[in-house]
């Protein structure tokens, strides 16, 4: 039997629950339902600052800061159990977390309570039973993840919308009560339209767009001012010929320093690609996007104080339509130009 200050509740929503409830709804459920077996069971109820509500959503512990402190109270003498629906709610992540449960519950020789059964993870059988659980919800969840992805990859080469974030020019909207799409926000699309003119016909760069909207008192939409990448996104962004893009800055895992990291690869990968005709409404036509992405490269940008080494700089374009380079090379440790190297070898 348990004493009232010697067991801890978790709780958490997961992808198992009813996706029209809402994590409070879910969390609330839980609770009654953990509260009555305990009443029933230990004959208390488990007082409100030994349970933890995890209101994130997250697949790892690092991405879950109550079930963190969780693994953080195990560690004390004092906590004999953690109460839980099933123990699946630990975890639904990769080995490696459900290996580092399964190790804290065991070496602290805490107990795992669900409604159904107790797991003592120092005990051969209940160890195995509970690791079969942990299992088979990273199973379950690879499974709903690719469900997931395939459902977003088919409304993508539909043309619809699917982002977190309604880009700079437009807002989420819903059309035909299930498509997700975007509505043009009229007074952010007459911005879009200023910076393609001040990049196509006056000439201004990004750093010179960002200061001409912030002096005009303009701002976007979560920061005090412009930022020229920002600037530069909006330019080579395709939505706003009315095209949707995806997969285009996929994000990859890859393993640093022997942890696994997510990161998005230097070198784009275009065969991964998804660029099809969006639902939306365009706010620029076709050739305007075409003319800012023409541009590109063949403005030489020269910094003050810094002497021009190539004199035809800006006067001399590849026939793809790129500013031609004057490059240098190394000789002995020494710098060496094109034209002495021409001179040595009697070409000039």
């Amino acid at each position: 039997m348990y004493a009232e200050n010697e067991i801890i509740m978790y709780l958490r929503k997961s992808r198992a629950d009813r996706p029209d409830e809402t994590v409070e709804q879910v969390l609330e459920k839980h609770e009654t339902i953990l509260q009555d077996y305990a009443l029933s069971a230990f004959g208390f109820h488990i007082g409100e600052g030994r349970i933890y509500r995890e209101v994130v959503s997250g697949e790892t512990i690092a991405a879950r800061p109550e079930m963190q402190k969780v693994m953080a109270m195990i560690e004390s003498p004092s906590v004999k159990a953690v109460l839980i629906v099933d123990p699946q709610r630990l975890s639904r992540g990769d080995l490696e977390d459900c290996g580092r449960i399964v190790n804290a519950f065991r070496y602290t020789k805490t107990n795992v309570i669900t409604p159904y059964k107790e797991y003592d993870l120092s005990e051969k059988f209940d160890r195995k039973f509970f690791e079969m659980e942990l299992t088979r919800g990273n199973d379950y969840l690879e499974y709903t993840k690719e469900i997931l992805a395939r459902g977003r990859l088919a409304s993508v080469k539909k043309g619809n919308f699917i982002g977190s974030i309604a880009p700079y020019g437009y807002k989420k909207t819903v059309i035909d009560k299930k498509v997700h799409t975007l509505e043009i926000v009229p007074e952010e699309a007459d911005v879009i339209r200023l910076m393609y003119d001040l990049y196509i016909n006056k000439n201004y760069g990004f750093t010179n767009i960002a200061h001409a909207l912030d002096s005009l008192g303009v701002k976007p939409r979560k920061a005090p001012r412009w930022s020229p990448p920002a600037i530069k996104d909006i330019l080579e962004n395709p939505v706003y010929i009315g095209k949707i893009r995806w997969n285009w800055r996929r994000c990859v895992k890859v393993i640093e320093d022997g942890k696994f990291k997510t990161t998005r690869p230097k070198t784009k990968d275009e065969s991964q690609w998804i660029y099809v005709d969006g639902r939306h409404p365009a706010i620029i036509d076709e050739a305007t996007f075409g003319e800012a992405l023409n541009k590109r490269g063949k403005n030489v940008r020269v910094k003050s104080k810094v002497k021009i080494r190539n004199p035809f700089s800006g006067l001399l374009y590849c026939e793809c339509g790129r500013a031609m380079t004057y490059r240098t090379y190394r000789k002995n440790g020494h710098t060496v130009s094109p034209e002495a190297i021409m001179r040595q070898s009697g070409s000039l």
